[in-house]
């Protein structure tokens, strides 16, 4: 009893090399995801950059930002208040959907 395994494989493969169709019919799509991607960046992003970059910072209005390392962080963390705040933002976000 023999068994052979027979396979027909293509004597050539063919590839698409059409690249500027692929542009011309996707360009409508990569234009209205261009939008959100725009706003996420301007609206979102880019003021949490400014954020961190404040947040190390002695930031005045009037004077030029002066860099302070993680002085402000230092001084977050030994505030009583802030720390009784977390626990009570804890207490809710956990206390409230469970209860």
């Amino acid at each position: 009893m023999d068994r052979k395994l027979m396979l027909d494989f293509p004597k050539k493969i063919v590839v698409a090399k059409n690249k500027r169709k692929f542009k011309k019919e996707y360009l409508w799509g990569y234009l209205f995801i261009a939008s959100p991607i725009v706003g996420f960046l301007l609206f979102a992003f880019l003021p949490m950059l400014f954020s961190i970059y404040v947040s190390f910072t002695e930031f005045d209005l009037y004077s030029p930002a002066r860099f302070n390392g993680l002085e402000n962080y230092k001084q977050l963390f030994q505030d009583d208040i802030f720390i009784k705040t977390v626990g009570n933002t804890f207490y809710a976000a956990l206390g409230i959907p469970i209860g």
